[in-house]
């Protein structure tokens, strides 16, 4: 069947993307984008059809000629199914393709500040740290319950890669709360393995993936074309062996004092 053919899935679609049209054509590309940026929209879907309807793991997956431990992917979420087969189940399971997947619950961007990369370019951070108030009918409130202070337009495709990614173009929601201006290595602890927004030598911002082992800081970009960054706690550590040049800048180690870290980010919303 065309995807566009389904009001059901435009409609859970747009939730994701607003000015998406009805070719089929720009439906393919954004269920690619949602099972690739979004799993879970389509991952708790498939599995609670599946059981529902009383149907195993096993048998659907000799239907669909895969493996189960394929399939058993798809419903956690780690790996998605090829658009090729989104169609084909929807028919052995006997629902509407929209069936599989869920509209967006993103909030409205519209009360959040929204950031570019060379925004951070200020020594002061003051105003990207702070908790927005808003006022609604006299009273005041924080839409977001501090969840988010800001969203940050990624103009990058640094962190565009395989099997995780955060397009170029997409709005970011971030956080700042996991962020202390005081203890570093306490903001350390907190961003560990998460995405965080952060400007390396006063450079713009960028988004990386951090991890922290105690010894080195790791900053990743999912992009495998990007190399990844291993900086040092203090400028008197001695270099990583076999990673000498990862933790080089500018033919200068990079320490910790050189980059900071804005806000964790939690969520992307695409615009196609």
């Amino acid at each position: 069947m065309n995807f566009s053919e389904s009001e059901l899935l435009y409609k859970k679609l747009k939730s994701f993307f607003p000015d998406l049209d009805k070719s089929e054509g720009s439906i393919r590309k954004a269920v690619i984008k949602v099972l690739k940026l979004h799993p879970e929209s389509f991952s708790n879907n498939l599995k609670r059809i599946r059981t529902n309807k009383g149907i195993s793991q096993i048998g659907l997956s000799n239907y669909l000629g895969v493996t189960q431990t394929s399939y058993s992917a798809w419903e956690c979420g780690t790996h998605v199914p090829r658009i090729s087969k989104i169609d084909r189940l929807a028919e052995l399971l006997s629902v509407d393709v929209g069936e599989l997947f869920s509209e967006a619950s993103f909030e409205n961007d519209k009360e959040l500040p929204l950031f570019r990369n060379g925004d951070f370019l200020s020594t002061s951070t003051d105003h990207f740290l702070t908790y927005k108030i808003y006022h609604a009918e006299n009273n005041t409130k924080d839409l977001f319950n501090g969840k988010y202070q800001f969203v940050y337009l990624n103009t990058e495709d640094d962190m565009d890669g395989l099997e995780k990614a955060i397009s170029k173009n997409s709005l970011v929601y971030c956080s700042t709360n996991e962020v202390s201006n005081t203890d570093v290595f306490d903001t350390l602890k907190r961003v560990d393995t998460k995405v965080v927004l952060l400007s390396i030598a006063g450079n713009p911002a960028v988004l990386r993936q951090i991890k922290y082992d105690g010894t080195y800081i790791r900053l990743i970009a999912w992009n495998s074309m990007i190399e990844e960054k291993i900086c040092l706690l203090s400028e008197d550590q001695s270099l990583p062996k076999g990673k000498e040049n990862s933790a080089m800048y500018l033919n200068h180690p990079l320490v910790i004092s050189s980059v900071q870290i804005f806000g964790v980010a939690h969520k992307a919303v695409l615009e196609l």
